[in-house]
Formats: structure tokens, C-alpha cells, sequence
């Protein structure tokens, strides 16, 4: 949370761990077999979803005065089926997404970063509609982390060496001060 206001950084978290998501998060969506369940502020999800409350629902007070950073409207995806999401993440914010297993979070994920085709919908990245093939430039600022520890934290590598390699990929010099701040 230090390092996103330290950098500026909106994050979007893919869990299934509402005790987790409530500290980290300012805004939720739900997701329940496709179907976006509830989404708004977190203290709000959570004192409907604590209270079981099954019903869709969306506040319209805005979380930030700055046009949103990304946008998903009506995004539907065939296989696995997910049905007309759609959520707002604003500059600065952290973003939950939760469901139970199969529930379609990191297949929502890999549809907003076009790594799979999406049926319907719209995505727009800083105002503008994403197109199905993102520049370079675009994907630098958009990135997975995947929740799989083993596919994002490669036992062999130091943490040093996992740091470093965004940079590398991208050709971004980095800083070797920098890399210590960020470890």
C-alpha cells in the first residue's frame, strides 16, 4: 500500500479473501458464477455481503474527482460465461475483485488486458477504448500478477532478479537504489 502511494499506482486485486481485500481495498465487485453480485465502496460490500444480501448493487457517489483510469462496461465472455460486467478503477485506488474458485476473476483479468477475446463490452484505458491488440506502450502500463505463487515467484530467482526483470523486459533502466527501496 506505501509502495502504490509512493508511485502513484492503481491496483487491481483478484482474491477470494474478503478479510484481505476489506484492508487493502476501496472499492469491490463480487462475483458469483459470472454474475457481478455487488460492487461499490468496500465498506459498504462488506456490511451487505457480511448481512448475505445476494442483491446487485451500485452507489452512485464517485470514488475520485479524476476521470477513471480504467473502465469495463457490459463485458460478457463465452467460455467460461461472464455475464455484463462492468467497474470503474480510478488513479490512486485499489480495486477488489472477489469470487469463489471458477468464478471468473482471472478470466475477467486476462479479458480487460486483452490476453483472451471477450464476446461483447467495451474497455477503455485512461478515456480511450482498448483496442484488441494494445501497443507496447499500453502494456507497460497495464500488467498481471498472477495468484499462482509458483508462476509469479520463480523459486531460482532472487527477489532481487524478479524486481529487475519488468525493467529488462521493457527496457526501462532501473536503478540499482531503486530496486533496494522497492525490496
Amino acid at each position: 500500500k506505501d509502495l502504490q502511494v509512493e508511485e502513484g499506482t492503481s491496483f487491481l486485486i483478484i482474491s477470494h479473501n474478503l478479510k484481505l481485500l476489506s484492508r487493502f481495498c476501496s472499492r469491490l465487485l463480487i462475483l458469483h458464477e459470472g454474475k457481478c453480485l455487488l460492487e461499490g465502496p468496500t465498506e459498504k460490500i462488506v456490511s451487505k455481503y457480511v448481512s448475505s444480501s445476494r442483491q446487485v448493487v451500485a452507489w452512485p457517489d464517485s470514488p475520485s474527482s479524476l476521470p477513471p483510469l480504467l473502465e469495463v462496461k457490459n463485458l460478457c465472455i463465452k467460455t467460461p460465461a461472464l455475464k455484463s460486467v462492468s467497474f470503474s478503477l480510478f488513479p490512486g485506488q485499489t480495486f477488489g475483485l472477489i469470487g469463489k474458485n471458477g468464478s471468473g476473476k482471472s478470466t475477467l483479468a486476462k479479458a480487460v488486458l486483452q490476453l483472451i477475446p471477450h464476446a461483447s463490452g467495451q474497455i477503455f484505458f485512461k478515456g480511450s477504448p482498448l483496442s484488441k491488440n494494445p501497443s507496447p506502450a499500453i502494456r507497460r502500463q497495464m500488467q498481471m500478477i498472477f495468484q499462482d505463487p509458483g508462476s509469479s515467484l520463480n523459486p531460482r530467482m532472487s527477489a532481487q532478479k524478479i524486481l529487475l526483470e519488468p525493467f529488462q523486459i521493457h527496457g526501462i533502466p532501473s536503478e540499482e537504489g531503486r530496486i533496494r527501496r522497492l525490496l
